[in-house]
């Protein structure tokens, strides 16, 4: 890569000196790129927690995702407002979590928060 950008570049070849050495590093440090990334780092999926949706929930903009009573979702993310970003068979979106009740046991937040209007 850096040998066909720089070298084949007039400009860059005046205004900087090319030698072998800076070419060798570059490919040490390309090989010891590709062997860190042989995959015994990389983990297995990520199991995500499925919640049922306690009521009928209709998306306010294209952010957010309708439910239906009954549907199972599968959080992806949780964040500190309320809202959820969830996963299921009809895509994905921010849903508030006050609409959802964990399959996993435990109250659910619509118990614990009393239920809002969003």
């Amino acid at each position: 890569w850096y040998q066909r950008r720089v070298r084949g570049c007039e400009i860059m070849e005046e205004f900087f000196t090319i030698t072998d050495d800076d070419l060798t590093f570059l490919k040490e440090e390309q090989t010891k790129e590709t062997t860190e990334l042989k995959g015994e780092t990389v983990g297995g999926p990520i199991a995500l927690e499925e919640w049922e949706v306690l009521e009928n929930f209709k998306a306010k903009d294209r952010k957010s995702i309708s439910l239906y009573e009954g549907d199972v979702v599968e959080v992806v993310e949780k964040s500190d407002s309320g809202w959820w970003f969830v996963t299921c068979t009809s895509g994905t979106g921010w849903v508030p979590a006050n609409f959802l009740k964990s399959l996993e046991g435990g109250e659910d937040l619509m118990q614990q928060c009393g239920k809002n209007e969003f």
